[in-house]
């Protein structure tokens, strides 16, 4: 969770500091558009598991893991095998490369970083919802550190101040009678809506929750430590799994499909779709979905 933000916020840290990369892999991109596309500095891609289970020669100077939660298990045996697969990112990386990673994935065969929140700067002016993003700005900073980007302090602030977020990822829509909506389409696990449920910890909100039921029991108890849910829209094949699972704790509403009804069913002064399933039911992908519920909201506004 937070590839995309971090690929995102390195991209445009290495273009405010004058140098031209190039954005691909998992983020839209593919990567073979590099070979194709002109002379570039540096190259930034989004990686998941089922590329990097196909590039068996792939070496990256700079390396990020930002977390490894379960997802994708219809694909894989296990955990462990779903882990070994993001592992391949550091896996032919050298004294002279750069791990960034959380402290049980320490390597010594390259430069590990261990992952941590930003200290040191002002984050008043920042649009972002979320302690998380701490760890994404964290990432840049050390980035710029190790390749030598002069001013890497003022960049890094200039981001905080100004980056907005990447498209469906809590990015927030507007404000209706009192009621604020985040579209974050792009979540497809638990922790990710987690992750989202938790940049609300004063606010009362109404949780889209749902999509495409995974060939495996997807366990939502965590949700029950966030009171601030007072209602739980529980849309498309997953909605009775969400429902059996959570209607003992939360007001959970079913819907077939996510579709304007959903909109009358709001309760609290926040919005937040955070879907945590896959968007293969309804929608032929994430960002589909996303278009979709922000349509709604426009359609309130009239």
């Amino acid at each position: 969770n937070g590839k995309t933000t971090t690929v995102t916020l390195i991209h445009q840290a290495l273009a405010q500091a004058g140098r031209k990369p190039f954005l691909g892999g998992n983020i839209g991109t593919p990567f073979c558009e590099f070979f194709k596309a002109g002379d570039f500095d540096f190259v930034v891609l989004e990686l998941s598991s089922f590329q990097l289970e196909l590039m068996p020669s792939f070496k990256a100077q700079a390396a990020v893991i930002l977390n490894i939660t379960a997802s994708h298990m219809e694909r894989y045996a296990d955990f462990e095998s779903y882990e070994k697969a993001k592992l391949n990112i550091a896996r032919l990386q050298s004294a002279t490369d750069l791990l960034i990673a959380p402290a049980k994935y320490h390597t010594d065969q390259s430069q590990f970083c261990e992952m941590q929140a930003l200290p040191g700067y002002d984050w008043t002016r920042s649009k972002l919802k979320g302690e998380h993003h701490l760890f994404n700005f964290f990432v840049v900073e050390k980035i710029l550190d190790f390749f030598k980007i002069s001013k890497k302090e003022e960049i890094v602030q200039q981001l905080i101040d100004e980056f907005k977020g990447v498209k469906f990822r809590l990015e927030f829509m507007g404000e209706h009678q009192g009621v604020k909506f985040y579209n974050d389409a792009k979540s497809t696990n638990t922790s990710a809506t987690i992750s989202a449920v938790k940049s609300f910890q004063k606010d009362e909100l109404t949780l889209f929750l749902g999509g495409k039921k995974r060939d495996h029991f997807q366990d939502w108890s965590q949700l029950k430590q966030y009171p601030q849910i007072k209602r739980i829209v529980a849309f498309g094949e997953a909605r009775e799994e969400i429902f059996e699972q959570l209607a003992g704790t939360f007001d959970v509403v079913k819907l077939e499909q996510l579709n304007e009804s959903a909109l009358s069913m709001l309760r609290g002064h926040i919005a937040l779709m955070s879907p945590g399933y896959p968007s293969f039911d309804q929608f032929k992908n994430y960002l589909a979905r996303g278009e979709f519920f922000e349509k709604l909201f426009r359609q309130k506004l009239l």
